[in-house]
């Protein structure tokens, strides 16, 4: 289904992963798996070692991609509200873009699952089954 031909519109309400794509990482409740979480810490570290934020880099790619017609972000301090103006503005620099490039092609790439999607279900369903056992 092609959401412009059934005139829909589609937002993307997660650019950041969920705090995944964020120095400080996600909330423990976070549904991802371990394996996820685990590499975007990595993913985290590299960037804070190379002195960028990957909330930056998560935010940029974000925007690049197609499909989503909107953009929700949030921000708790002035800081981040212009941190996120700026990425939509004015892009990435090229130490940026070279960093961003490194974090995908050594990091999220060789992923072979991006997403949590029915993991909060599964688990639910497992619970149900060993209430229902006992």
């Amino acid at each position: 289904m092609d959401a412009t031909e059934n005139k829909l519109g589609v937002i993307n309400a997660s650019s950041l992963a969920m705090g995944l794509l964020t120095a400080g990482g996600p909330a423990k409740w976070h549904p991802a798996t371990d394996e996820l979480k685990d590499i975007c810490a990595a993913a985290a570290k590299f960037c804070k070692d190379k002195n960028v934020d990957i909330a930056k880099l998560g935010l940029d790619y974000a925007l690049s991609q197609e499909g989503a017609d909107v953009h929700l972000v949030s921000a708790a301090e002035h800081k981040l509200l212009d941190l996120n103006l700026d990425v939509a503005i004015n892009g990435l620099n090229e130490l940026e873009k070279s960093v961003q490039n490194e974090i995908l092609t050594k990091f999220f790439n060789p992923l072979t699952v991006r997403h949590w999607e029915g993991i909060e279900i599964a688990k639910y369903w497992n619970k149900l089954d060993l209430l229902n056992r006992n």
